[in-house]
């Protein structure tokens, strides 16, 4: 009886009930595939791809994925002078700060650099950071993104700060970081003119290079010979010597080269330290 009822209905009712039942994932991992199964078709572009997976990628990834560990941190001393606070703000050209008392493990504030603009303006009044800045917003480093982006939303909020299991501040997250993991990086000018060297000298020995930096300027900057193997930047590189994607401070040895992993996204290494190999020393 249901063989017969399906013969006898219109043909193009019978192709959507197929599509309809071979096309529903029933979970993460076959919709993930059929997604790459749309893009390889030419039904989705590149972008479109990495925007759909990255939708994906903020349900499971939490907070102390993405977050820009406490040493990283561009801070304002409570008790700083006016002085100090717009050269900061000039300096890193960032629109939000924790601010701290002595630990940066404490986070008493937010300070918004749009409202010391307008205090300095005032001039009949007192500069007062404790009267500017707002209360953080905290959050566990276990917080789903989904879940944060959410809070976002509904607290009108573009930073929080990422608390560890012992009351301790350890970062920050911002919701352009969320997104980030969405569409991918997200630049503008001022972003371009304030962007740090690709390399750059931080301590005796140790150097901060980003992932990016092609394995060819890596090689000239340090006058060596890294064997590109396949890849093109030296994030690529260590990714492949590793062999999956590293959690902060893992470490690989390459030549004469000690990688250590400063910063990591969920999908890409985004920062390294590089120093002299302890063998090579």
């Amino acid at each position: 009886m249901k063989i017969k009822f399906w013969r006898n209905l219109d043909s193009r009712i019978r192709r959507w009930v197929w599509r309809r039942v071979w096309l529903q994932p029933k979970n993460q991992d076959e919709a993930r595939t059929l997604i790459r199964e749309f893009h390889w078709r030419d039904l989705l572009s590149e972008s479109l791809r990495n925007m759909l997976e990255g939708a994906f990628n903020i349900s499971r990834l939490r907070a102390s994925d993405i977050m820009i560990p406490r040493s990283e941190m561009k801070v304002i001393q409570i008790d700083a002078s006016r002085e100090d606070v717009i050269e900061s703000i000039i300096q890193h050209g960032h629109s939000r700060y924790p601010v701290i008392d002595d630990d940066r493990g404490v986070v008493e504030g937010i300070l918004l650099a749009k409202d010391v603009l307008t205090w300095v303006g005032a001039t009949d009044r007192d500069f007062s950071i404790k009267d500017m800045m707002l209360p953080p917003h905290t959050l566990p480093e276990s917080k789903r993104l989904s879940l944060l982006l959410r809070d976002f939303q509904h607290k009108r909020s573009h930073m929080g700060i990422v608390i560890n299991e012992y009351g301790e501040a350890a970062g920050l997250v911002t919701i352009e970081d969320v997104l980030e993991e969405i569409v991918g990086e997200i630049e503008d000018e001022h972003d371009r003119e304030m962007e740090s060297p690709s390399i750059r000298a931080v301590g005796e020995g140790h150097h901060e290079v980003n992932a990016t930096v092609p394995i060819a300027d890596f090689n000239r900057y340090f006058k060596s010979s890294l064997d590109p193997v396949g890849q093109e930047t030296i994030g690529g590189l260590v990714l492949k010597r590793i062999g999956h994607l590293p959690a902060i401070e893992e470490r690989v040895e390459i030549e004469r080269f000690m990688f250590t992993v400063v910063r990591v996204s969920d999908r890409r290494i985004r920062l390294l330290d590089v120093s002299q190999a302890p063998s090579r020393r």
